[in-house]
């Protein structure tokens, strides 16, 4: 883990509509996490390669188009009021896992911190953060040492795209098929 999730239900809107009014986000996208692909049909179209990319070992969250029948099929519309994709990925740590095995099989996992702040990284920090939004905190004796937001990607035309490159990408190198040259280097004109 590289910092706090703050965690809903995806499905009761209540919840979802509390979140956004008390984290301060009247509009930006909340992020989803749902307890295996097949969770995520009723809600999302899933090409291969995108259902490929949500098992990868890198869990990113995964841009999908919405379904027009996802809101019928019982998530919140105030989780992407004005987007046409809902970002979702799959549990990636064994706390993950126990949370949407015995809980919801979709979450809100948004990330832990004060709007434009970085992630909240220890327990006293996400306590005093979180103590006016969150009604349970579940905390671990083990520090996080490397702050980490997830990462965001999405399929276009066939390829990969990073809308925002961290947990489980960097630092890892990153290929470039082009060569930057020293402007002096470049020659006339």
């Amino acid at each position: 883990m590289g910092g706090f999730h703050l965690a809903v239900d995806a499905t009761n809107d209540a919840a979802v509509q509390r979140l956004r009014q008390l984290k301060h986000r009247p509009h930006k996208p909340f992020a989803l996490m749902a307890r295996s692909a097949s969770a995520l049909s009723c809600h999302v179209h899933v090409s291969g390669q995108e259902k490929e990319l949500l098992n990868s070992f890198h869990r990113p969250i995964v841009l999908l188009e919405k379904r027009q029948e996802s809101l019928d099929a019982g998530l919140s519309p105030a989780l992407a009021p004005v987007n046409t994709c809902l970002g979702v990925m799959l549990p990636y740590t064994p706390l993950h896992f126990l949370l949407l095995d015995k809980g919801p099989s979709i979450l809100v996992m948004t990330s832990g911190n004060r709007s434009g702040e970085p992630l909240s990284i220890d327990n006293d920090d996400a306590l005093d953060s979180f103590s006016h939004i969150a009604d349970y905190f579940l905390l671990h004796d083990r520090d996080i040492y490397f702050r980490a937001d997830d990462s965001i990607t999405r399929i276009q035309a066939g390829q990969q795209r990073f809308i925002r490159r961290s947990r489980g990408y960097a630092p890892c190198p990153s290929r470039c098929t082009w060569i930057l040259r020293p402007y002096w280097a470049a020659g006339p004109g």
